[in-house]
């Protein structure tokens, strides 16, 4: 998978100058409600408390796992297991219970923290795979600095475990920034920038760029209807967004990544949750986690597959993806 800076850059729609919330559209094709239930509603996931039986990507046992119980190690599958997560609409079921199961498809280095001694790079996210599994209410995994995963998750039947079922809704990342700004700036003082100067700074905000920086990169095919980046109707991010997204430079990918440096002592979203169809945050940092979101429509899938990659250098410590998604289910 190419890792460096591409050679063209999608033009982005000029963001207000407020940041405000916009809700989803309802996508052209809502699960069918028949019956007594015939409204679609979206319900996030909810990953705060559920059981998490296995956490053992790349056989790295994660945050609050055991090796040698079948949570994680070698005698565990290389995978996270969110039990129980959330409920979608399904195809004859109806209201079914979800469970996401997350794998990598390619070697997989997390950050390896040392045994007894403290990171010293600004910034280190200093537990490395300790970190995957949960943060608060969102799903976390880590990669190291200058490293790059392939990723698989699968909405299974929470009551028939490795049963995959279709299912709607959208899909999102949060907290995708970097150690250093757009413009190459190292100060942490320095955090705000243009509104999402993708097209105004094309040498330094683009998917290559500065150290440390996320990008998520996913079949086009996989979004609803393709994005349009003038409307993009099936994308949700904040209106003044620091979020930038591609869908030309590498054929059938469309492509997220962060230009806003993130905040020392303030980088993770918190709790989050989605009132009426638009995201609400509760965060010690209000700002910045409405900026730094991206979320995607997609229809009737079973899996679906995200690369996540930590541009630069290997050097220092290592990032962290954070997900989660909500589900079309029917209610009356």
């Amino acid at each position: 998978v190419p890792t460096g800076a591409p050679t063209k850059i999608a033009k982005e729609t000029p963001s207000p100058t407020k940041s405000v919330n916009t809700p989803p559209p309802v996508p052209e094709n809502p699960p069918e409600c028949t019956g007594e239930n015939t409204n679609p509603v979206l319900v996030p996931f909810a990953f705060k408390g559920i059981d998490v039986p296995t956490n053992n990507l790349g056989f790295f046992c994660g945050k609050d796992a055991t090796e040698g119980d079948g949570e994680c190690g070698p005698g565990a599958a290389p995978e996270i297991v969110y039990k129980s997560v959330g409920v979608a609409e399904v195809a004859g079921n109806g209201a079914t219970s979800i469970t996401l199961v997350v794998r990598n498809t390619n070697e997989y280095k997390p950050y390896q923290p040392p045994p007894s001694s403290s990171p010293t790079e600004e910034g280190a996210n200093k537990d490395g795979f300790g970190n995957n599994g949960i943060l608060e209410n969102v799903g976390q995994i880590n990669l190291a600095n200058g490293q790059s995963v392939n990723l698989e998750f699968e909405f299974q039947d929470a009551n028939n475990p490795g049963v995959a079922v279709a299912v709607s809704g959208y899909f999102c990342f949060f907290d995708l920034d970097t150690l250093k700004t757009c413009d190459e700036i190292t100060s942490k003082e320095v955090t705000v920038l243009p509104d999402n100067n993708c097209a105004t700074s094309p040498t330094t905000c683009k998917i290559g760029g500065p150290y440390g920086r996320d990008v998520v990169r996913f079949p086009t095919s996989q979004i609803a209807t393709d994005p349009v980046i003038d409307e993009y109707p099936d994308i949700l991010r904040a209106s003044t967004s620091y979020v930038c997204m591609d869908n030309e430079t590498l054929e059938g990918e469309t492509s997220f990544w962060g230009t806003k440096a993130y905040l020392q002592g303030a980088d993770n979203p918190g709790n989050f949750e989605f009132d009426n169809g638009a995201l609400k945050f509760t965060s010690a940092s209000t700002n910045f986690p409405q900026n730094t979101y991206a979320c995607y429509d997609f229809e009737n899938k079973k899996v679906l597959t995200h690369t996540y990659e930590v541009v630069g250098e290997q050097k220092g410590t290592g990032r962290n993806l954070v997900f989660s998604a909500l589900l079309w289910i029917c209610v009356p």
